[in-house]
């Protein structure tokens, strides 16, 4: 029952996930959007907490739970769910690149420290995307580490 559920608002967060995605690659402002987006948001925090009051070990409701809160810019929580996510499975490479780019967004040295932990663990559970290797670049560059910035990057 919960993973039908699930099926049925997935499209509806994957879109706006999708719409934040496309505003930040393309640099776009989103003021726009952003009421919007929050306001959809706000309703899956909702629809995830009903889901995890089921079931709390539902992997895939932590790691949604936790796309909603870094979407709303809550990095904190965001971080709290993809932990909850991943002690149910510590070898999923796409929930610990999640809490390494809501780590890395927090803005503290030693968060983006283990922002960087995070993402490489990704890489060794098998998950790489070009988003993964661009928010490691980023990190190794703001720490001032421009080798392996650069070697994040391809050059």
């Amino acid at each position: 029952k919960i993973e039908d559920i699930i099926k049925d608002a997935k499209p509806f967060l994957n879109n706006t996930h999708k719409i934040s995605t496309a505003l930040e690659v393309l640099d776009i402002d989103s003021t726009f959007f952003d009421e919007a987006i929050n306001d959809v948001n706000n309703h899956f925090e909702k629809f995830y907490d009903k889901v995890l009051n089921i079931d709390e070990n539902y992997e895939q409701a932590w790691i949604h739970k936790g796309i909603v809160f870094h979407e709303l810019k809550k990095y904190e929580k965001a971080v709290e769910c993809f932990d909850k996510a991943l002690k149910i499975n510590p070898n999923n490479g796409y929930t610990r690149y999640r809490k390494g780019k809501s780590l890395k967004n927090l803005n503290d040295i030693d968060k983006l420290k283990e922002a960087i932990s995070c993402f490489r663990k990704a890489i060794n559970c098998g998950y790489s995307t070009i988003f993964l290797w661009n928010n490691l670049g980023k990190s190794y560059y703001i720490l001032g580490e421009l080798d392996k910035a650069l070697e994040c990057l391809g050059y």
